[in-house]
């Protein structure tokens, strides 16, 4: 068998690489050296396997990732400072830009000289985001000082740019550090900007980094930030070092559904098989490429099924207290992890119901007792820990008001978005979730979550004859996948807030598990592998198609409007 499949995965392996280094990244050398490395290998080729797919990801996912320099030494601004502004000729000024740190809420005048007079020309937002550069238009004539005063709040005021006529405008101020990093370009683009959701998330990340209290977002436990934290230690508040832990992530996360399929399936093309399809799936691209915490809480809560697919075939204790631990971990992430819980209970009950051949330490009574010892006992206290920073700087009873916050801001939730979408349309892919959008011209730039429609439209057929199957004849892998899907999934069904199609990510996993089983039922019966290799062919040539909505990469907007438009609601 390895050996009729061997040359189709290289190719299925290499062929998308080398088109998307010739159509996208350029990157001609790293395409030679591993083309090279998988075109030699053979003897251990399969063991390795898990290592090529994520050598690829990688190769996708830090390709334009971000940059490494945005503005970083600042002035910190108070309430009640002003900092003036000479200008080295009196000129006219028609936009302000302006580049904040940490802003919490900092409400600015903006006065000029006249006569002798100072007059109020602008008052800038209080709510003007972080980390990202703000543009304001005005319309001044004839300048030659200027002054903001702040009126309240404060904001670490990083980088202050004059213009007139898209010129920049130099001038004199003995705050230096708000105009000494005139090499780093003011514009929108997200290789430079926070987007979306990162103007909470990593900011919160940049605040726990130095020991400010409280934290800005306090919306969702705090380990997703502590992960990102690092990940700023280590190469510094800019897009780059804010997106790298999510990819790191997003390649651990195919390594974890191979193996997971390996274990599951017991056979190495199916395993492969799921790892490709989650190295091609749209969603789990874009979300391993933003600062955002949903690829960590996504990637515990695989890891958690996993652990507890070993639990039930080996049968030892250990494998059971790790998957509580990674429980836990899902669960300090985000709550909707916690939803898994369900599954556990469904496949704890499926064991016992069905007679599953455990051992007499894990029958009946006794394996829900191990299950509670280790869910409800171990997770907590792992969930508990991620709260150590708050203990630090406050006290046991702030992490109770934390959680009690937390509640309270999901379940009174009333905003409305353009971009929500109800939970039964999430498998059909109706509507996309834009999070960051960028046209000048003709050239357009976007960032979209949604599904890669060659794995959500097809799951929902492999889902269906899952279900069934599952009617006809139950074993514990068809059990472990429809229960892990049912529990991150339908609990939406009973979820008044505001959502988004990206709720859908933690029962992407099961989806491609669904859809592979399917797979592995139809070659039992046909064996006609080339429907597989199309099937396959398929996902990624829609990867390559709808790449520079997924990542941002720059394109002429007929091609958007042409090719990738399917849908009227397509919002990309």
């Amino acid at each position: 068998m390895e050996n009729r499949i061997i040359l189709p995965i290289k190719l299925l392996l290499l062929i998308p690489f080398i088109l998307f280094t010739f159509i996208y990244s350029k990157q001609y050398i790293q395409l030679l050296l591993i083309s090279f490395v998988i075109i030699i290998s053979y003897k251990h080729f399969f063991k390795l396997l898990p290592l090529y797919l994520i050598t690829i990801f990688f190769s996708y996912s830090f390709y334009n990732l971000g940059a490494t320099y945005i503005p970083k030494s600042y002035h910190l601004y108070k309430k009640n400072q002003i900092i003036n502004l000479e200008l080295n000729n009196s000129s006219d000024l028609d936009k302000i830009c302006y580049f904040y740190g940490i802003n919490r809420n900092l409400k600015l005048n903006i006065e000029i000289k006249k006569n002798a007079k100072w007059q109020k020309v602008l008052e800038t937002n209080p709510n003007v985001l972080s980390f990202q550069w703000q543009c304001k238009k005005i319309n001044i004539k004839n300048v030659k000082n200027m002054r903001f005063i702040s009126k309240k709040g404060f904001a670490e005021l990083r980088e202050l740019r004059l213009f007139h006529k898209n010129t920049l405008i130099p001038y004199f101020t003995l705050n230096n550090k708000i105009n000494d990093e005139q090499y780093i370009k003011t514009t929108k683009k997200y290789l430079y900007n926070m987007i979306f959701d990162e103007t909470y998330v990593p900011l919160t990340s940049y605040e726990i980094i130095n020991g400010i209290y409280p934290l800005y977002e306090n919306t969702h436990p705090l380990l997703g930030e502590q992960i990102i934290a690092i990940s700023i230690k280590l190469f510094g508040m800019n897009p780059f070092g804010w997106r790298f832990a999510s990819v790191i992530f997003g390649a651990f996360f195919i390594i974890v559904i191979y193996y997971f399929s390996l274990y599951l399936f017991n056979n190495t093309l199916y395993a492969f098989t799921s790892a490709y399809l989650m190295l091609y799936s749209f969603m789990h691209f874009t979300l391993s490429r933003v600062g955002l915490i949903d690829t960590f809480g996504a990637f515990f809560t695989l890891c958690s099924f996993w652990l507890l697919l070993i639990f039930i075939k080996k049968q030892k204790l250990i494998w059971l207290f790790l998957s509580s631990v990674f429980y836990g971990l899902a669960s300090s992430v985000k709550w909707v992890a916690a939803l898994s819980a369900l599954g556990y209970i469904a496949i704890a009950i499926y064991l016992i119901l069905s007679h599953y051949p455990l051992r007499k330490k894990f029958q009946k009574y006794k394996l829900i007792a191990y299950g509670i010892l280790n869910y409800a006992l171990v997770s907590p206290i792992i969930y508990l820990l991620s709260f150590f920073y708050i203990y630090i700087h406050s006290n046991f009873t702030s992490i109770i008001k934390y959680q009690i916050n937390m509640f309270n801001y999901h379940k009174n939730l009333s905003a409305t978005h353009p971009y929500s979408s109800p939970w039964w349309s999430w498998p059909l892919d109706i509507k996309p979730l834009c999070t960051y959008r960028n046209i000048q011209g003709d050239v357009f730039s976007s960032i979209t979550i949604f599904g890669n429609p060659a794995i959500f439209w097809i799951s929902i057929v492999s889902l269906i004859y899952l279900f069934y199957s599952f009617t006809k004849k139950a074993n514990i892998e068809k059990a472990i996948i429809i229960f892990g899907f049912i529990s991150l999934y339908l609990p939406y069904i009973f979820v008044n807030r505001i959502m988004f199609i990206y709720h859908y990510y933690y029962a992407i996993p099961f989806v491609i598990l669904a859809i592979v089983y399917s797979i592995k039922e139809f070659l039992s019966k046909y064996n006609k592998l080339y429907i597989l290799w199309g099937y396959l062919t398929l996902n990624t040539s829609l990867f390559l198609m709808f790449y520079p909505v997924l990542s941002g990469y720059e394109v002429n907007q007929n091609y958007i409007r042409t090719y990738l438009k399917w849908l009227s609601s397509w919002w990309l």
